[in-house]
């Protein structure tokens, strides 16, 4: 059983590696990557938005939320 598993594991591995490979010589994974940076920046810019809001007022940094409990709850 565990002869199998790692058999199994080991042959996943080397599929991935040469796909990996395949898709670096055919420019693939470069495209890929440069579209991956391209949504991190997009997001990056969305989230940085939101500081213009004003969220960071709604719990000041550094300091604790107030929070009280309800009498008769726990």
């Amino acid at each position: 059983m565990r002869k199998n598993v790692a058999i199994g594991i080991a042959a996943g591995v080397a599929a991935v590696v040469v796909i990996g490979i395949i898709a670096k010589k055919t420019g693939v994974l470069d495209s890929l990557l440069n579209k991956i940076r391209d949504f991190a920046d997009d997001v990056e810019d969305r989230f940085a938005d939101l500081e213009k809001f004003g969220m960071e007022d709604v719990i000041p940094k550094g300091e604790d939320k107030n929070v009280t409990r309800v009498a008769g709850h726990a």
